[in-house]
């Protein structure tokens, strides 16, 4: 069992605690995949960034981007906070600092990936 398979059964059997963190995820990225198509629309590409909507329009994206990234680092530690007992069973049974934090990793990369689709869908 490799800790991808380990991963994908800790998000399937305990989903309920994995939900909110995926819907945060899932608004922040449909959030900034919706500014960003705007952003980009051709109508957008005849402002002038020294014009004050071209610099508002920049400083928005940044705004943004930040929020996303805010939101997204923000629900990342209070789901961290929320599994510290299961982290320190998995210390118990004899689990590395490496092996949870590569655990943690491929559950954020399933979580991260099904909220990139999701978002990109929405």
């Amino acid at each position: 069992m490799t800790l991808l398979d380990i991963a994908l059964k800790n998000v399937t059997r305990d989903w309920r605690t994995y939900i909110l963190h995926f819907v945060n995820c899932l608004f922040s990225v449909t959030v900034f995949f919706l500014f960003c198509s705007l952003a980009l629309h051709p109508r957008m590409s005849s402002i002038s960034m020294a014009s004050t909507l071209g610099l508002l329009t920049t400083l928005a994206e940044a705004v943004v981007a930040v929020f996303a990234v805010g939101f997204v680092s923000y629900s990342q530690g209070c789901f961290l906070k929320a599994r510290s007992a299961q982290f320190g069973l998995l210390m118990l049974i004899g689990m590395s600092k490496r092996q949870r934090r590569r655990l943690v990793l491929a559950e954020g990369g399933v979580i991260a990936a099904a909220a990139l689709a999701g978002g990109l869908a929405a």
